[in-house]
């Protein structure tokens, strides 16, 4: 195999490397163990209590109706489930939201 050969497959495995690394890294990656971290985050943004009580993940989707690469190729869609988010303490409820799925 002549040298040329040899650098134009290691360049190219590379890219489809790095192409698809992130891909399986969202599909495997247990999004459970960010949800401390969300929501002390979104506590701390928003002023008010954030929980997620529900699981967090990832699904692919595709969007048929989209033109172009969007109709192609699958993006991420993260959802979290049973989500609360409550009131500030002079507020009379307590909860100011309870949601099933975002």
């Amino acid at each position: 195999m002549r040298r040329n050969t040899k650098v134009l497959a290691w360049i190219v495995g590379i890219l489809l490397v790095l192409i698809v690394l992130p891909f399986v890294i969202l599909a495997l990656l247990d999004w459970n163990r960010f949800k401390p971290t969300v929501n002390a985050r979104v506590s701390e943004a928003i002023g008010r209590p954030f929980v997620i009580d529900g699981e967090l993940g990832v699904a692919w989707r595709r969007e048929p109706a989209e033109g172009g690469l969007r109709a192609l190729l699958p993006w991420p869609e993260f959802t979290a489930r049973d989500v609360r988010i409550g009131n500030p303490d002079w507020a009379r409820q307590r909860e100011f939201a309870r949601l099933d799925a975002v």
